[in-house]
């Protein structure tokens, strides 16, 4: 079975679309069986990043035109044990999924025949970038060192998290009746937070306790910082670590960090992935990285670290 990688962000210009490009090339290249899906409807750009053509067909196509299959939006390139699944942003209203299109396509993900299929999502905190993400237990946050940034971040998690434990129970039961009424609810005002909040419901709820258990330790996002210069950017990501802690209630590791890179921005014009052009840069060399604690990832999706703390293992990789 597949290990389903959704990628996201808080916002848009942290090179999500790159890192998710890159990395699939890196894996791919270490024999791992890789799908790329480009799932930022509405603005979908990987095909530039990996110097293909925009003309195959990919999930516009299969969300209007019934008679496509999934596999047949599965493409080969030229990389070997890389395969592509474009995102058609030329169709009107592909952003916009129905619910039944995107059940659809949830299916037809989590039935690829692969090692990884890495999910490129939209930037910022849509239903459809959050049902996306929250198909698989783990997932990748990319952020940048910048406070926007690091507070995107910790939106767009607290309302991924939030949707996670809320489908892990079925319609009519009365704790997603209750996480229901909480949408409307602005938490962390007057110092009332989620983890507050589930922590209420066990007590309110005591034969849910161990389904409320079960939900919220099935949470395991992964934090990469790309575009980072020194400790204190490592710093800010801690940050938000422990402000993720402390109002939500989870542990989200570091998975690696990302230097700063200006030919990013000269592959990005050629059309030329930069794990391909340029293997010894130290973007590239972060990456593999970052690769290989994912190949070595035998416990997933708890953790990628087994006793060491993820933080000094990227410290190491900044030195």
């Amino acid at each position: 079975m597949a290990k389903i990688l959704p990628i996201a962000s808080g916002k848009g210009g942290v090179g999500k679309t790159v890192f998710t490009a890159n990395l699939g090339i890196i894996l791919a290249s270490k024999g791992e069986k890789v799908v790329i899906v480009d799932l930022d409807l509405g603005g979908s750009n990987m095909h530039t990043v990996l110097g293909i053509k925009n003309d195959m067909s990919g999930i516009g196509h299969f969300i209007n035109n019934k008679e496509l299959t999934f596999n047949d939006i599965i493409h080969e390139t030229k990389y070997k044990n890389l395969h592509f699944i474009p995102g058609d942003a030329l169709f009107v209203g592909t952003a916009n999924l129905q619910y039944f299109r995107k059940k659809q396509i949830i299916k037809g993900l989590s039935a690829i025949d692969a090692d990884w299929v890495l999910l490129d999502l939209g930037a910022g905190t849509s239903a459809n970038t959050i049902d996306f993400y929250t198909i698989s237990p783990v997932g990748i946050m990319i952020g940048v060192p910048e406070v926007t940034s690091v507070l995107n971040l910790y939106s767009f998690l607290k309302n991924a998290y939030y949707r996670f434990i809320f489908q892990s129970f079925k319609k009519g039961d009365i704790i997603r009746e209750k996480l229901a009424d909480a949408a409307n609810l602005r938490l962390e005002k007057d110092d009332f937070r989620l983890i507050e909040f589930i922590r209420l419901l066990k007590k309110d709820f005591p034969d849910k306790e161990e389904a409320l258990t079960k939900a919220t330790k099935d949470f395991y996002p992964k934090f990469v910082l790309n575009m980072g210069h020194s400790k204190n950017d490592i710093n800010l990501g801690e940050n938000l670590r422990m402000i993720v802690h402390k109002n939500l209630g989870f542990d989200m590791e570091y998975l690696g960090i990302l230097p700063y890179e200006p030919l990013i921005e000269d592959c990005l014009n050629n059309r030329v992935p930069i794990a391909e052009k340029m293997t010894d840069s130290k973007w590239v060399t972060g990456l593999l990285n970052i690769a290989e604690r994912l190949i070595n990832y035998s416990e997933f999706p708890q953790a990628v670290f087994d006793e060491e703390d993820s933080k000094e293992m990227i410290m190491d990789d900044l030195e």
